[in-house]
């Protein structure tokens, strides 16, 4: 079955959704309850890194939201984990940035 335009199937409960961003691969009720996401140590990455992106070293946003992303320093197709100390806060174009430019 085609989705509509503008639509994903959710990976994890399988509704289909509109998505806001194209890495967005499950529905909000599925990632607002899985709290072991990636996106639960933002608060203390921001912390740690004193609001400051450390790619382009300019502050993050002062409220969590899509702008911010969590990033792997060592991607995990180049052998990195999600272990807390191989993530960093970055700002959503710097890591997208990042993202291209890796081979």
């Amino acid at each position: 079955m085609n989705l509509p335009e503008g639509h994903h199937r959710c990976k994890s409960c399988g509704t289909v959704f509109q998505y806001e961003h194209w890495y967005i691969k499950n529905c909000r009720p599925c990632r607002n309850a899985n709290p072991s996401g990636l996106r639960h140590h933002l608060p203390q990455l921001i912390l740690d890194q004193k609001g400051i992106c450390p790619l382009c070293n300019e502050p993050l946003p002062m409220e969590i939201s899509a702008e911010i992303h969590v990033d792997h320093i060592v991607p995990k197709y180049h052998g990195g984990t999600d272990d807390f100390s191989n993530l960093q806060a970055t700002h959503c174009d710097c890591n997208k940035e990042k993202n291209a430019s890796m081979p």
